[in-house]
């Protein structure tokens, strides 16, 4: 396999560590509000690496993370603990917050199909091991201590300017804005200390004093511990290049004098109309879309349509979606009709189905291998049963639940829609009713009504 490797900035052949096993580490959610559609599209990327080097016989040890305490709502190490705001504006605790964001963040991988990591730990669960990274990187006088924390000192790193891909002259203060008592901008929170005559719901004992980890140093410690010192892959967000990736390499580098991760795999930014921001309360959610008729397999299928390392433009009008949606189902179709043939009496032709393999193992381009897929289908002298055993490929390794049949399933947002309609006739708003009704038909369903209440089905 061939993938992009954002250190190097070019495109490397994959080498495992071990010949029998890959170690993979994914930058998980901060769980202070439900995960976005930008969000999930990393997890359906690191998911995809997964799945072919299985599909290649290695056995993968992977670790998506749960960031439930340290994620300051500034990189420059200033601001509240998310976890913390937004169990004030909740008005629970933060460990409730962390419990309802983590399951929302399960629920949405189960609805898009990503398998479960191998582990799934807790920055809460793993305390200890970040305090003993504090403590080595303290021994070899890495950091510094301030009034509000402890600090990583990023001039004590050669070429941090190169790991976190910024310019010479944006080193210093440049970078990250508030300075404070740092010795350098681009230094980072290893530990900050509890604000004075205030309790938080998360805070520690330490050496250097009551309070909680930085973001940052949780990734290190429990790659670490549930992985080793130097593992294989680490993938995310491009976002998370300049700062947070950028300090895991360099904490890990100077604790255990080698690098963190031999290939480093980032996801573009999802584009909308309007940024999504979890702060502005914006976001689009899998369940948002799954109540506006949008399936999660569709929205997996429309992530795979632009290369990874591509930003993709999603509109709020839901434009572009939908047109993923008929190209979805037609591929579902055709794919439901070649399972019902009979085939016994032809041949596979195999190099097609390796042809599909080699372009999706080059770099993971899903959209040149849809492309392959759709102008096999319609090619006439393939045999349709080389064409099944392509679609069956292209299941077990994009998992897109290409088999399953969506012809009866009524979205939920119709479904809501014939309930107001029913409730609006019920109170003789007829004129309210009609426009409903015409809204249904407008989205492709039509409404009879019946003795008993009404029914739909989807407009031929």
């Amino acid at each position: 396999m061939l993938i992009y490797n954002t250190q190097s900035q070019r495109k490397e052949l994959f080498k495992a560590i071990n010949s029998e096993s890959v170690t993979m580490y994914t930058c998980g959610p901060t769980v202070y509000s439900s995960p976005h559609i930008g969000n999930m599209r990393a997890y359906v990327h690191a998911d995809l690496i997964k799945t072919i080097l299985i599909d290649d016989g290695y056995i993968v040890n992977h670790v998506i993370n749960i960031t439930d305490v340290g994620h300051l709502t500034s990189d420059a190490d200033i601001g509240d603990d998310k976890m913390e705001k937004q169990a004030i504006k909740e008005g629970v605790k933060s460990f409730e917050i962390a419990k309802k964001y983590e399951k929302e963040f399960l629920d949405d991988m189960e609805a898009l199909n990503i398998s479960l990591p191998t582990h799934m730990p807790r920055a809460t669960e793993y305390i200890k091991e970040q305090i003993n990274l504090i403590k080595l990187l303290e021994e070899k006088e890495y950091t510094y201590k301030t009034s509000d924390g402890v600090y990583f000192n990023t001039l004590k790193i050669k070429n941090y300017a190169d790991i976190a891909q910024i310019g010479k002259e944006g080193i210093i203060e440049g970078f990250r804005v508030d300075m404070g008592e740092k010795k350098n901008g681009t230094d980072f929170a290893l530990w900050k200390f509890s604000p004075k005559q205030t309790k938080r719901d998360m805070e520690w004992n330490s050496p250097w004093g009551l309070g909680f980890p930085g973001w940052h140093i949780e990734c290190s410690a429990m790659a670490k511990s549930l992985l080793g010192k130097h593992i294989d892959i680490h993938t995310g967000g491009i976002d998370h290049i300049h700062v947070h990736h950028a300090a895991e390499i360099a904490q890990s580098t100077a604790a255990h004098n080698q690098t963190m991760a031999n290939y480093w795999s980032h996801v573009n930014f999802l584009l909308t109309d309007e940024k999504m921001s979890k702060s502005k309360g914006n976001i689009i959610t899998v369940e948002n879309l799954k109540d506006k008729g949008i399936d999660p397999m569709v929205l997996k299928f429309f992530y795979y349509l632009s290369h990874y390392r591509s930003e993709l433009s999603f509109s709020m009008d839901l434009k572009n979606i939908e047109k993923a949606k008929k190209s979805y189902l037609n591929l579902n179709k055709k794919s439901i009709a070649l399972l019902k043939e009979e085939n016994n009496k032809t041949y596979v032709n195999f190099d097609i189905i390796k042809r599909f393999g080699e372009i999706l193992r080059d770099d993971l381009n899903t959209p040149m291998a849809l492309a392959f897929v759709f102008t096999t289908l319609k090619d006439e002298t393939i045999n349709n049963l080389t064409k099944l055993e392509l679609m069956k490929k292209l299941d077990s390794i994009l998992k897109l639940n290409i088999f399953s049949s969506f012809e009866n399933e009524i979205p939920p947002y119709i479904l809501k829609l014939a309930e107001k309609r029913w409730l609006l006739k019920i109170e003789k708003k007829w004129k309210e009713a009609d426009k409903t009704r015409k809204e249904i038909e407008s989205n492709g369903y039509t409404i009879e009504d019946t003795k008993d209440k009404y029914k739909i089905r989807q407009t031929e």
